[in-house]
């Protein structure tokens, strides 16, 4: 418990630092393309990243890659985050970050959360996602999300 509290306080002072140089904390926003039974992957993942100094929005169910993509340039976030997208991962990525490209802000970093079977996160990368929630590790997730912002904006 003692290790959790620190790793979740060193994230706080990281994303504190952040926010002193960029005006205001990393804003981040939660997306689930299409309907989902079961809405407790996005949640958590928006609890924790709440939790650790995020700005937290969350997108409604049913949403296409237009909307999400729309909805990312009207709240000026610096993150996307998609829930795990089974199967369809592959394209809606791609149309995603294409419609990124034409507002030309490919500054906005797409995350992925959720369960992910491992033969797909290699396959993310290279598709142009930024970092890939891995066995529910939210330090290594957030440390990305921060790493990646620090490359693009600093």
């Amino acid at each position: 418990m003692k290790a959790k509290i620190m790793f979740l306080q060193e994230v706080r002072n990281s994303v504190d630092d952040f926010a002193e140089r960029e005006g205001r904390r990393p804003r981040i926003m939660l997306a689930n393309f299409g309907f989902a039974e079961n809405n407790h992957d996005i949640t958590e993942t928006a609890t924790v990243l709440a939790d650790m100094g995020f700005d937290v929005d969350m997108e409604p169910w049913g949403r296409t890659y237009i909307d999400v993509a729309q909805d990312a340039l009207d709240n000026d976030v610096h993150v996307i985050g998609i829930n795990s997208i089974k199967g369809e991962y592959k394209s809606l990525v791609v149309k995603l970050l294409e419609e990124l490209a034409s507002y030309d802000r490919e500054d906005i970093m797409l995350v992925i959360s959720g369960h992910i079977e491992a033969h797909n996160i290699k396959e993310m990368y290279e598709l142009g996602v930024s970092v890939v929630l891995v066995d529910n590790c939210y330090e290594k997730f957030a440390k990305g999300i921060l790493s990646g912002l620090e490359t693009i904006l600093f």
